[in-house]
């Protein structure tokens, strides 16, 4: 867990300028001082107009005049010093200001004495400049002193004493000590009121001082009715500027919006704003103050488009008046950035942005600021994002240290900072160092806050989950339980993060006990429950949650029916949600959901599956099984759908909106989605403050919205169902399965479920469900060594290990490669022979699958063990093995769904015709190889809002030669010219997304890297490397993105994506990969896909493809999974069916990594 750091405000607070206000010596001056003072005034004047290095130049001018006639010493002369110092702090010279003051100070102690006014005031001013230089701690003993002596010479009811209390508090509430500094600022407010009245300019900085340190503990009820009474008082005040008028309007804004009063803090916010505009200017960096206003509250209600337009408006303004270098300047790269993050931008794009605001903020205040400990922070969240946790970590310890310095190692902010520390410390696996982090912050909270604070109870909820993952589970309960006892006290039962805390609690007792632990943790997963019943309601995602808990724990306890119930009311409440955040939000949008939580929705399907399953063995009637595999069936087809593979295509969606009234449609069901997820936020903020009239308008709101989108939703289905499949493929069940299916036909569904596989077989006339006898390590391990036997590329450091212990056969001495046969049968046995009976007539079978599962292409499997001696790696072997592929036709399906769609009905014009991209230009080394992982491509964002790959990291890929072989070789078997083909320089972006020629080609050929989406890294988004521009844009980034490949104009029977890895993932499994580009060209109008897993040598890649499309033009009955079917068993054996020999054959290609690469993926094998 870490948290970025926003900097929404210029101060807030209104003390200063009235506190540090210098009196003018009271005697007359004569004409040379008065030649003097003009003097001084013109370098005002250029202050004024914003000219500081012009009045500079004046006022050290007036200090070297009035040196030769008052002296150096004198009043008059220290007068310049006092301007000097301020017109470099203007500029944030804050360090060569501070001699400055000190000779100011230094003059008015010799010549006026310790205890004059003027010194005091002269006190003051270096102490504010200790604290702009993030020196609080040397700045507070002075304002102790000025204080005692103001109250010594003056009494506590003055004006002048009132100022210096409120500056005291001030300070302490920056070092953290909020006890002190709301006392302070109470005092001070009451004596204002007695000294000076209501309506007076004091008075009301006094209720803006307090309103602001209220805000700051989270207490915003109580600091809006002093920000209000702020305001309304300085409106009365004849001496009050617009400019106030607005920052008041400003620190009411940013309240209402932490308050979630997102309506009252746009209406301040705006107000702030246009009084800016109008007094300062439209590009002022007061309106540019407003602009981050408004940018904070709309970024609040989840807006963040047009968050990022005020937060951009802000920059451009600071860049273009203040400079590059300014500290505000700095601030709104930050806010921009933090805006990036909750759109979900890739972190690799937003790094450079954080980076640039901690440069410039360190270049103008200073290494120990308060807002560069801020930056480090944020930057080092950003490299946690990315896994970077080894660099991360000196980002969060140099935080640290500048906190430190500044405020002590026991303020709150160094508290948070910490536990983000420990946070990183344990995401790099080292829980027993995060432990004593965690436990030193919470006692900082306790000190600061007691017991009795929500930051304390997050505290005690950290360190608890750090010691379950040291094994700790008694300690771990223990400190669950605290955290608890304060939610249950501070906010009640009846709030969500007291049902968290109930729920924390029973994994505790869980995990604490083995299976004893489930008794004793049902009551507070029943608990935790029934308050998210009571608040958040039924549709809410953390209800969903609660019901999956609940039916693990009594499944456990071995009460099937009540866990299967629970966990049907969990999957109908995902699903629900799922479509609602598929309908409404971008691609970008749902990866920053699917980092916040890794896993929003599979668990509660997998844990169906599960309980379903155990229910199966307690129904004794045949309809009773029916419908309990039916719904298992539907849960395993959601838990299947990836987020990612649902998000990749949004930013597609209204633009793959073929008709006027469909796009109206997706129109409205989007924004109706961003309606219900804005009010759900608004519900959530509004039990949080106990308001339980807002509560039930809140809930009356949303439940009316969703019912409106459940109709928009409906009607999408129903008249635009291709466009469903593309942007949220929705299960279908087993009758409708076996509908869409022919005879000889069946389907094949696998995916993981917690500790376990689930399979399903559906045929026309047969439904079968099985979980794999073997443990799920155990097959895993299986399928990662398979995928190493034919892709070294991906085999793990464990297994390289395992097999330099091996020893080498003969066929290996003589530089075969090797292929496990007993583990290739082991799977089969495993995976498939259990359900095979079902199987009998089945010719051709389609296959959904997830996770490293999706790794695996079945046609590898063996159907028999490794005869008795012989060697694993003799192609001989190898050939004449029993392999899958002979039994069924493979294809992949993107979705079981997306069996039932119609095919369209376009017409394919230019039978013969085909189109090959190719051979980009690239710089890197390693020739061949053609996957890449995510790492650091994404990096900008468009206009648009759209991520864009970095052409540079683009061009330090591989060349491909040899992709040139592969495509002239089907150019070759079609008959099609050399322009046929684009190659080398051409092969870009944009020219294949504007080639005309695409829409009447029967096959397209694109043979480069397929790049490979990481989740911590950004949009879970595949694409294909093309020759990379010079400057990125919208239209050519230099990758082909599924997204984009939805939006082409396709008409073709096959496109062929010749890049390796295209279909599989390192991280995630391959087919959330493989779906998503799947989706994109098939929606596009193309008829089908045939891929590769993994990096095949160029000449069995062309040969494949070529013996593949030969059959399918030899016979037009074939069905391309049959026609992929017999290129396989040609490249294997060499041979084609007729007797003819494979051109170029050789041995090595028997051998399962050359030529079970390839998988056809199509909505219908046709």
């Amino acid at each position: 867990m870490s948290f970025l750091a926003a900097i929404v405000a210029a101060p807030l607070w209104a003390t200063m300028p009235a506190a540090i206000a210098q009196e003018a010596p009271g005697s007359e001056l004569n004409d040379d001082q008065q030649k003097m003072l003009d003097l001084i005034n013109k370098g005002m004047d250029f202050e004024r107009a914003d000219k500081p290095v012009e009045a500079e130049r004046i006022y050290r001018r007036w200090i070297e005049e009035a040196a030769k006639r008052y002296g150096a010493d004198g009043l008059l002369t220290s007068l310049g010093y006092r301007l000097l110092a301020g017109s470099l702090e203007s500029q944030n010279r804050f360090k060569e200001a501070e001699p400055l003051w000190k000779r100011l100070l230094d003059i008015n102690r010799a010549q006026l004495g310790e205890e004059d006014d003027e010194t005091l005031t002269a006190y003051m001013f270096l102490s504010a400049n200790y604290i702009k230089q993030g020196r609080p701690g040397e700045a507070l003993p002075l304002r102790r002193a000025i204080l005692a002596k103001r109250i010594a010479q003056r009494g506590e009811k003055d004006a002048k004493t009132i100022i210096a209390t409120a500056n005291l508090a001030r300070i302490l509430s920056d070092l953290g000590e909020m006890k002190e500094a709301e006392t302070l600022f109470r005092k001070a407010l009451a004596t204002s009121l007695e000294v000076h009245g209501e309506k007076h300019r004091e008075t009301a900085t006094a209720y803006g001082n307090l309103g602001d340190v209220m805000r700051s503990l989270g207490r915003y009820g109580e600091a809006e009715p002093m920000l209000e009474k702020a305001r309304l008082i300085d409106e009365t005040l004849p001496e009050t500027t617009t400019a106030d008028i607005a920052l008041r309007y400003y620190n009411s804004a940013v309240n209402f919006g932490d308050m979630g009063r997102y309506s009252d803090a746009g209406a301040a916010a705006n107000k702030a704003l246009d009084l800016w505009r109008t007094s300062k200017g439209d590009d002022s960096p007061q309106a540019a103050l407003g602009y981050t206003a408004v940018g904070y509250v709309l970024m609040s209600e989840a807006r963040f488009k047009e968050a990022r337009i005020a937060y951009r408006k802000a920059l451009d303004i600071r860049r273009t008046r203040l400079g590059e270098e300014h500290p505000l300047t700095g601030e709104a790269y930050n806010n921009l950035a933090i805006n990036m993050e909750n759109q979900g931008q890739p972190p690799s794009a937003i790094e450079p942005m954080f980076r640039k605001a901690l440069d410039i903020t360190r270049a103008s205040l200073g290494e120990t600021s308060p807002r560069t400990a801020t930056l480090y922070a944020n930057v080092a969240h950003i490299l946690n994002q990315q896994g970077r946790y080894i660099e991360a970590e000196p980002m969060y310890r140099r935080a640290l240290d500048i906190q430190e310095r500044i405020t002590g190692a026991e303020h709150p902010s160094y508290a948070t900072t910490l536990l983000n520390l420990a946070f990183n410390t344990s995401d790099n696996g080292r829980d027993d160092q995060a432990e004593p982090m965690m436990r030193r912050a919470l006692g900082i909270f306790r000190a600061k806050f007691g017991d009795d604070n929500p930051e304390t109870a997050w505290a005690y909820t950290s360190l608890g989950s750090t010691l379950g993952a040291l094994g700790r589970h008694k300690e771990e309960a223990e400190m669950t339980a605290k955290a608890l006892d304060i939610r249950r006290r501070l906010l009640g039962e009846n709030h969500p993060l007291t049902a968290i805390a109930h729920n924390n609690v029973g994994d505790a007792l869980v995990r604490g006990d083995g299976g004893q632990g489930d008794k004793a943790a049902e009551p507070y997963y029943r608990q935790s429950l029934a308050i998210l019943l009571r608040t958040v309601g039924e549709s809410h995602i953390d209800t969903a949650h609660a019901y999956s808990r609940l039916a693990s724990s009594l499944g456990r306890q071995g009460r099937a029916v009540e866990a299967e119930q629970a966990a049907a009311k969990a999957i109908a409440i995902a699903r629900r949600l799922n479509e609602q955040a598929a309908a409404g939000a971008n691609a970008v949008t749902l990866s920053a959901l699917d980092r916040q939580q890794a896993d929003p929705g599979r668990s509660i399907y997998t844990t169906y599956m599960n309980s379903a399953f155990a229910l199966m063995s307690d129904t004794p009637d045949a309809a009773g099984q029916s419908a309990i595999q039916n719904r298992a069936f539907l849960a395993a087809q959601d838990a299947i759908s990836s987020a990612s593979g649902r998000a990749v295509l949004q930013t597609a969606a209204r633009a793959a909106a073929k008709t006027p009234q469909m796009a109206e449609a997706v129109r409205q069901e989007q924004d109706l989605a961003v309606r219900a997820n804005m009010l759900d936020k608004n519900l959530l903020r509004a039990l949080s403050d106990r308001k339980p009239v807002e509560v039930i308008r809140l809930r009356s709101e949303l439940d009316a919205v969703q019912a409106q989108l459940a109709d928009v939703g409906a009607l999408i289905d129903r008249k635009y169902p291709a466009y469903r499949e593309l942007v949220s493929p929705r299960p279908i069940s087993l009758a409708e399965t076996q509908k869409a299916l022919r005879p000889g036909e069946a389907l094949l569904l696998m995916t993981e479920a917690a500790n376990t596989f689930h399979l399903f077989v559906v045929t026309p006339t047969a439904v079968g469900w099985s979980r794999p006898g073997s443990g799920i390590n155990v097959i895993l391990k299986q399928i990662s060594d398979l995928r190493c036997d034919v892709d070294y590329a991906t085999c793990t450091d464990a297994r390289k290990a395992e097999l330099d212990t091996l020893p080498a056969t003969e066929k290996e001495q003589e530089g075969q490669r090797r292929f496990d046969l007993d583990t290739s049968h082991a799977l089969y046995q495993a995976l498939i022979e259990p359900v095979e009976p079902l199987l009998k007539g089945t010719t051709r079978l389609y296959v959904t699958s997830s996770g490293k599962l999706g790794d695996l292409p079945l046609a590898l499997l063996s159907t028999s063990a490794l005869p008795a001696g012989a060697d694993m790696a003799d192609p001989d072997v190898l050939a004449r093995a029993q392999w899958l592929a002979d039994r069924y036709a493979f294809t992949s399906l993107p979705s079981v769904a997306s069996l039932t769609l119609a095919r369209d009905p376009r017409a394919r014009a230019g039978i013969e015709s085909f189109r090959g991209y190719g051979a980009p230009v690239l710089l890197g080394g390693d020739t061949g190889a053609r996957a890449a992982t995510g790492v650091g491509v994404f990096d900008a964002v468009s206009d648009a809002g759209s991520p864009l790959a970095d052409p540079d990291a683009l061009r330090k890929l591989a060349p491909l030669p040899g992709t040139k072989v592969e495509l002239t070789a089907m150019a070759k078997l079609f008959g099609a010219p050399d322009k046929s083909l684009t190659l080398d320089r051409g092969a870009t972006e944009a020219a294949l997304r504007q080639d005309p020629s695409l829409a009447s080609s029967r096959v397209i050929a694109i043979a480069t890297h397929g790049l490979l989406p990481d989740p911590q890294l950004g949009p879970g988004e595949p694409g294909l490397v093309m020759t990379p521009p010079a400057k990125p844009s919208d239209l050519d980034d230099g990758l082909l993105t599924a997204t984009e490949a939805a939006q082409l104009d396709l008409a073709a029977d096959w496109v062929i994506l010749s890049a390796c890895n295209t279909a599989s993932a390192s991280n995630s499994g391959g087919s959330d990969s493989l779906s998503a580009l799947a989706r994109g060209f098939l929606y596009a109008g193309a008829d089908a896909l045939l891929a590769s897993h993994w990096r095949v040598s160029d000449d069995a890649t062309a040969a494949l493809t070529v013996e593949t499309l030969m059959a399918r033009r030899a016979d037009p009955t074939m069905t391309r999974a049959q026609a992929l079917q017999i290129g396989m068993k040609a490249v294997r054996a060499g041979m084609r069916a007729d007797g003819s020999v494979v051109p170029g054959w050789r041995p090595a290609w028997a051998h399962p990594g050359a030529w079970a690469a390839f998988t056809n993926i199509s909505n219908r094998d046709e």
